[in-house]
């Protein structure tokens, strides 16, 4: 699965190329503190997802205690 559009003020961090369409689509997409992410980790043993959102939401849990 991917994004299929994005609008204004949405900045686009991650693509995947389809073969099928021969086209780049979205897949990680930030505007201001939202994040959007199309991802399968059962897929893979790849975690480089998850530290990313661990290490966005670390500083704010740390500041809560």
């Amino acid at each position: 699965p991917w994004i299929e559009s994005v609008g204004p003020g949405v900045d686009v961090l991650a693509t995947v190329f389809d073969p099928v369409s021969g086209r780049e689509f979205p897949v990680f997409v930030r505007a201001g503190n939202v994040l959007a992410i199309s991802f399968h980790p059962e897929l893979t043993n790849d975690a480089r997802v998850h530290e990313l959102l661990l290490s966005l939401v670390a500083p704010g849990i740390d500041e809560e205690r």
